[in-house]
């Protein structure tokens, strides 16, 4: 009987099966190269609930204050999600004291997250959650030059993302960034790839020799722009999207432009337009923060 394919994949599984289904040669390095140059997106297993941290020292809750963060029920984590408060009914609230809040959960093959609401209020309350999450792709040049050189590779970071392209459409419920008080470290062992984005990034490997491969991969990113004005064009693009199409488009570019359903993807066909690259878009944005005044 053959077994179902696996949800994530370590970087030496995953450098085993675009070897074997692609004709490749790659290696572990050529996986930080290519997460490096931002065109793969490596993962970690993080896990958190506001219970465990209320009791966190007032010198650290000052800190985190001071730096601009939300702090959620006196600990010092910021955690954004998508919550459409339309859609509630009456059976999702529940009497909590005196007030009402609401309890949503969003659970996939690659994490829990769980989050509580005050109905009244609209701001959380409570949350946990455990699971696979993405890291930002520009932390990932100098871990890959450590490795060359035998060194300790390691990533440090507090930002976490949910996987590109693993949010069903559809859901008015689902979380998009994690933030953490402190930074943690990751090492290579650490590192795994998620069956969307392995099948994505098979997608672009052809048939010709490993050398043009590795040619086509590398050139997808233009290289005539500094990075300040890549990130505000990416900013912009992406509070245009939120501003026409909503926060749950911005969120989920990806699906809406390539999927025939999705709000990118009907505006092009209407306008007789070529749509670029999904993933493209939302590797590109995804890491920008829409800011309101």
């Amino acid at each position: 009987m053959a077994l179902p394919e696996r949800a994530y994949y370590p970087l030496e599984k995953a450098v085993e099966k675009l070897n074997n289904e692609c004709g490749c040669n790659l290696d572990v390095q050529d996986l930080l190269h290519f997460a490096a140059i931002e065109q793969l997106e490596l993962c970690v297993f993080i896990s958190g609930d506001s219970s465990e941290y209320v009791e966190e020292s007032m010198h650290e809750k000052l800190e985190y204050l001071q730096s601009g963060l939300q702090v959620i029920k006196d600990c010092g984590f910021n955690v954004s999600s998508f919550m459409d408060f339309s859609k509630i009914s009456a059976d999702d609230v529940y009497n909590c004291g005196n007030k009402k809040v609401i309890y949503r959960s969003y659970i996939c093959d690659y994490f829990d997250f769980r989050q509580q609401f005050n109905l009244s209020t609209k701001e959380t309350e409570g949350f946990s959650f455990e699971g696979i999450f993405a890291i930002a792709r520009d932390e990932f040049r100098k871990c890959e030059f450590n490795y060359l050189k035998g060194l300790s590779c390691l990533i440090e970071t507090n930002i976490f993302y949910v996987p590109s392209g693993v949010i069903d459409e559809g859901e008015f419920f689902y979380p998009e960034q994690i933030r953490f008080p402190i930074s943690f470290k990751f090492g290579v062992s650490d590192f795994v790839i998620t069956d969307v984005e392995l099948n994505s990034f098979k997608s672009i490997i052809d048939t010709t020799n490993d050398s043009e491969r590795i040619n086509k991969i590398a050139n997808l990113k233009p290289r005539n722009f500094s990075r300040k004005t890549e990130n505000s064009q990416a900013k912009f693009i992406k509070s245009l999207i939120e501003a026409v199409f909503g926060k749950h488009v911005a969120a989920n570019p990806r699906w809406h432009n390539d999927n025939e359903r999705g709000e990118l993807y009907k505006l092009f066909a209407n306008k007789g337009i070529k749509h670029v690259c999904g993933k493209a878009l939302e590797g590109w944005i995804k890491d920008e923060e829409v800011e309101y005044k």
